[in-house]
């Protein structure tokens, strides 16, 4: 099998080199996002729990499940100043200045993924472009010429077909990826101003 892959890649001319490097650069892109993820995006059930405890004034009980649990949402539940720093609004400076600085590091790379996928089908349909012209080259030599013309017209699919398979999976990875991001960004800006909202709360009891 692969060297059947290894003999349809060099059919396919030097476009399939570029185009290798994108399917490389679009999986590790999205494997290392895949893993930072899993890192840094809370529990889906934290908020709730979280949010639960606070309605029922159980404030300490909420800070201590924030402590416990891992994630940028429960990061920013306990980003909040110390007590003494009584500004309401330094407090929300410091907390909505911690979720912007998180929720950038989420979507860090996919612009670049973006950028692959944009790319990928230009890429194959410079090889066609390429292929073809390669193919008319060894028709006008000789009509004659069926492996010249062959070479061509085989360049110019395979790149083709390869841009757009990098395309589309490409498309779905970003889709996926960016779907996640912008769960944990809903996450991160309920977490701060829940926050906010606990502080508040704990101020004015004082």
């Amino acid at each position: 099998m692969f060297s059947s892959v290894l003999a349809w890649f060099i059919k396919g001319g030097p476009c399939m080199w570029p185009l290798l490097l994108c399917s490389v650069l679009s999986i590790s892109i999205a494997l290392e996002r895949a893993m930072y993820y899993r890192k840094v995006i809370s529990p889906s059930a934290f908020l709730e729990k979280y949010t639960a405890l606070l309605n029922q004034g159980r404030g300490e009980e909420a800070a201590s499940l924030a402590g416990k649990t891992s994630g940028f949402a429960a990061e920013v539940t306990r980003s909040l100043p110390e007590a003494e720093l009584a500004d309401k609004d330094m407090v929300e400076t410091v907390v909505y200045a911690q979720a912007d600085r998180f929720i950038r590091s989420l979507y860090a790379h996919l612009n670049f993924l973006s950028l692959i996928i944009g790319l990928s089908p230009m890429l194959g349909l410079l090889g066609t472009v390429t292929g073809m012209m390669g193919a008319f080259g060894a028709m006008g030599e000789n009509l004659g010429n069926t492996v010249g013309i062959t070479a061509g017209l085989a360049e110019a699919l395979i790149t083709t077909v390869f841009g757009l398979i990098i395309a589309i999976a490409g498309m779905c990875l970003y889709a996926w990826l960016n779907g996640r991001a912008q769960q944990a960004e809903n996450d991160i800006n309920q977490a701060a101003e829940l926050a906010i909202a606990a502080w508040n709360r704990g101020r004015d009891a004082a």
